[in-house]
């Protein structure tokens, strides 16, 4: 699931714990160079937590989204980059569009 955020800047994904599958948060409180970027991130994280590309540092109290790391060949990162791409080329048009509404509202109350 992915949901737009209008006051949220930035991005976050998780695994959602009913099991249901995961959900991506995308801020569009940022130029659109940036909500452009967010979603490539998210969507690269989280096909390379699916293909079990992305690994926690261990021995640690807590963990962090800063400290994963990520450690693929070439070839998996070919595979999560087609993964990604499948779902970025469906939303960027409702990132498009999400994006221009909030800002077309945002400009009419000022």
């Amino acid at each position: 699931m992915i949901r737009f955020v209008p006051t949220m800047g930035g991005g976050e994904f998780y695994f959602r714990s009913d099991s249901t599958g995961y959900r991506i948060n995308v801020g569009l409180a940022a130029s659109w160079e940036k909500v452009v970027g967010t979603i490539i991130h998210e969507t690269l994280e989280l096909a390379m937590a699916v293909f079990r590309y992305r690994y926690e540092v261990v021995d640690k109290p807590y963990s962090r989204s800063t400290e994963y790391l990520f450690f693929l060949t070439h070839e998996e990162f070919t595979r999560a980059c087609d993964y990604a791409g499948d779902l970025i080329a469906v939303l960027l048009p409702k990132a498009s569009k999400a994006y221009r509404s909030y800002h077309a509202n945002k400009r009419r109350k000022t």
